[in-house]
């Protein structure tokens, strides 16, 4: 009987331990040190600054896989952290279901490249307790620019970088760097009043190529406000696993609000 009572002590002990670090802990804050002055000088060759003017956005999204389709709402924090890194911070959830979030993310971006990305499915009800190892991180490690071609602010500007990469799963294990190419060009200049009443300047439609050697081809188009600094998804695709093979995923993205 007594060990028993120890059993559910303990238990009820570590609950209320994982209760306290839910309702108490900070956000997780990915560390702008995982940026280094070297990468931070080639990033800066893009053209790109952080956002500005933003705090906040609601997109609306819908992925597919084949015959699967997934509707999804996105609640996006904007800010900037220096004059080139802008950190976002996301949480998804299906449409009309805006109580049970199925994924979060957070990192640095540098206009529409990924810098730092860290992310997680969020199991129902626990997801606010896990600590902060339950992260999968994605690294840019390497970015050589190549060539700037009047890039982003003319139509038909093109950016062409060397890239390498790195993901570190949860349980803390690294797959081995990526290495390939990004292209990007400047598709249209547009009145950035076409995305949003409220916006002002130009808007740039940028179409972005990345192939790595082992992760493969994922591509994507993306608003950048030129003014502003903020880049808004329009459209993609990457590659998923599927047993020994590949398959494609698809998305798309509406703005739908911001702050």
């Amino acid at each position: 009987m007594r060990r028993r009572h120890i059993l559910w002590a303990t238990a009820a002990a570590g609950a209320v331990a994982l209760a306290a670090w839910g309702l108490f802990h900070p956000e997780f804050r990915p560390d702008p040190g995982l940026v280094d002055a070297a990468l931070r000088a080639e990033l800066a060759k893009t053209g790109f600054i952080a956002a500005r003017g933003v705090r906040s956005a609601r997109l609306e999204q819908v992925e597919t896989v084949e015959r699967f389709r997934q509707d999804l709402v996105s609640h996006q924090e904007i800010m900037a952290r220096d004059a080139l890194l802008t950190e976002k911070r996301s949480r998804r959830y299906r449409k009309g279901n805006a109580s049970a979030v199925l994924d979060e993310s957070t990192g640095f971006t540098v206009g529409p490249i990924s810098v730092v990305r860290y992310w997680r499915a969020r199991p129902l009800l626990i997801g606010g307790f896990l600590p902060y190892h339950f992260w999968t991180r994605y690294r840019l490690l390497e970015f050589s620019v190549e060539l700037n071609d009047r890039f982003p602010l003319a139509p038909g500007g093109r950016l062409v970088a060397r890239v390498a990469s790195e993901i570190r799963f949860s349980d803390g294990i690294s797959a081995a760097p990526d290495r390939g190419q990004v292209e990007c060009r400047v598709e249209e200049l547009a009145d950035a009043r076409t995305i949003a009443d409220r916006l002002s300047g130009s808007a740039a439609k940028l179409y972005c190529r990345e192939q790595l050697e082992h992760a493969g081809i994922s591509e994507y188009r993306h608003w950048y406000l030129i003014d502003a600094g903020w880049s808004i998804p329009i459209e993609g695709s990457y590659p998923i696993p599927f047993g020994n093979e590949k398959l494609p995923l698809s998305w798309t993205s509406r703005l739908v609000a911001y702050e």
